[in-house]
């Protein structure tokens, strides 16, 4: 699968952060570990804090800007005399197995899984685990990996967020929740998840804006509904056919995607409190308090709850969104229908006109058969070709019109008879096909 390179600022560098909070410390110590060889002297001391068996647990949490795929973080600009980078001396503190670096270097979907480290003496007795979590929405993406030693439950996250301000306020929100990380570590996944179910929620927020402004542009919802009038020039932008079918491919297309993360934003709680039972379980002298475990489950609470919530605003907008789309292709299909209804009167009062003028030349040709016949013999009579006498020429006279009128008046009649001949076979023909067509009932 091909990386694509995020382009990141000069002004940021690497931007690594770590926020220390420690039982030897009453308030958390908060570093800013950018620049050359403080990421990998960082590491070297949370590496020692790690191996500590027993004192008071240690909660180490490296943030960066980024994403944990190759290439696409800025902890990977430059590397140290041993040719490692700051992000490989932070991937150290996790003992990736290569099948799970290779996971989390270049897989781009949501994930949430773990591994578990044994004592190589006693392969019963669980003495790591980390957890592995990938979630969000295109440019609001967290990752995160979390190390719990056991039983002594030091701890070390290294989050990266792809917006500053998503990781600022995550910063923030770990700062403000200090107690809940100081009892348990596993706090910062549920921490993680009110960032997310935040950040879903505005995004299906802004789904509904786009299409209550479609809505209200077409007419479609009933009164006191149109929160969101379009402005006068995302009106005129809508009315083009091609643009509003283009609104309608994008917002489906983000409706159908928001289904998929909020469907794993429903697990993800589930997943928060399997892992709270996999450390509990790996301790069981030391479980936590029926309070300290409250404290975990009310803040995954209403993140569940809000996922829910938008997952059901989610499924109304995508049936409201076919609803429109519905409706919008039957109004363009009823305008076809009357355009070529017009058309078709259009038509009909050409034919009808040029019927009409069709019969008046009929009719004027018609005339001139009954009357030229007659004109010719009284011209052949005004010049004297004939010398008759009395009653004799009057006689031959009308005889002579007469004849010659009934002659003219059959020879047209014979070609009017003929030239339609082979339109009414091509009809009859037409006819007998159209029979054969007929389905049998």
């Amino acid at each position: 699968m091909r990386n694509r390179r995020i382009q990141y600022g000069p002004d940021l560098g690497s931007q690594a952060k770590c926020l220390t909070i420690s039982q030897h410390t009453d308030t958390p110590i908060d570093e800013d570990i950018s620049g050359k060889g403080k990421v990998a002297d960082k590491a070297k001391e949370i590496v020692r804090s790690l191996q500590l068996q027993d004192g008071p647990p240690s909660f180490f949490l490296l943030t960066a800007y980024g994403d944990t795929r190759l290439g696409n973080n800025p902890l990977e600009r430059s590397t140290d005399e041993a040719g490692m980078t700051e992000l490989d001396h932070i991937a150290n503190l996790f003992h990736l197995r290569p099948h799970t670096k290779d996971t989390i270097s270049r897989t781009i979907r949501a994930y949430f899984f773990h591994e578990i480290e044994y004592d190589p003496v006693c392969q019963h007795r669980m003495t790591a685990v980390t957890f592995f979590v990938r979630a969000g929405r295109n440019m609001a993406l967290i990752t995160c990996s979390l190390r719990i030693e056991l039983p002594s439950l030091h701890s070390v996250a290294f989050v990266c967020c792809k917006v500053p301000a998503e990781l600022a306020e995550l910063r923030n929100l770990c700062l403000r929740n200090e107690r809940l990380l100081r009892t348990t570590p596993l706090g910062i996944l549920a921490l993680i998840y009110a960032q997310l179910a935040r950040s879903w929620e505005e995004w299906v927020a802004d789904l509904y804006t786009d299409l209550n402004e479609i809505e209200v542009l077409l007419d479609m919802v009933p009164p006191g509904w149109g929160f969101y009038p379009p402005t006068p020039q995302r009106a005129k932008e809508l009315s083009d056919p091609d643009m509003l079918n283009r609104q309608f491919a994008a917002t489906h297309a983000q409706i159908c995607h928001s289904q998929t993360h909020l469907a794993y934003g429903v697990r993800f709680a589930d997943h928060c409190r399997e892992a709270m039972d996999l450390v509990e379980q790996a301790r069981p002298g030391k479980r936590l308090q029926p309070g300290e475990r409250e404290m975990f489950e009310a803040c995954l609470r209403p993140s569940l709850s809000i996922c829910k919530s938008v997952q059901d605003r989610s499924t109304d907008l995508l049936e409201r969104l076919r609803g429109v789309i519905g409706m919008t292709t039957n109004m363009i299909a009823q305008r076809e229908a009357r355009t070529n209804r017009d058309i078709a009167h259009s038509n009909l009062r050409v034919a009808q006109s040029a019927a009409s003028d069709s019969r008046m030349m009929k009719t004027l040709g018609l005339l001139g058969v009954l009357f030229l016949p007659a004109t010719f013999t009284t011209a052949l009579w005004q010049v004297n070709l004939f010398q008759l006498e009395g009653e004799t020429n009057k006689i031959v006279y009308g005889v002579t019109t007469v004849g010659l009128t009934l002659l003219v008046l059959g020879a047209w009649g014979t070609y009017m008879h003929m030239a339609r001949k082979p339109f009414e076979s091509y009809r009859a023909d037409e006819l007998g096909a159209s029979m054969e067509l007929r389905p049998l009932v």
